[in-house]
């Protein structure tokens, strides 16, 4: 899974987790954050370039 063209980073984080069937809680666990830090990544507040590598790594296990 990628993110498309146009696509906002917030968008593709809630595409990744809602293609998974997690909750923001579930998927914070398992990525090791809070329940808060992925609502700020998916509203597009706060999303530090090193989060990408990790949301991204994941959504390449969606194959």
């Amino acid at each position: 899974m990628k993110i498309n063209k146009g696509e906002t980073y917030g968008a593709f984080v809630r595409r990744v987790r809602t293609a998974a069937k997690l909750t923001q809680a579930e998927f914070g666990m398992r990525l090791g954050f809070s329940t808060q830090t992925i609502s700020n990544w998916e509203r597009g507040a706060n999303v530090p370039l090193w989060s990408q590598k990790i949301v991204d790594e994941f959504a390449k296990k969606l194959k």
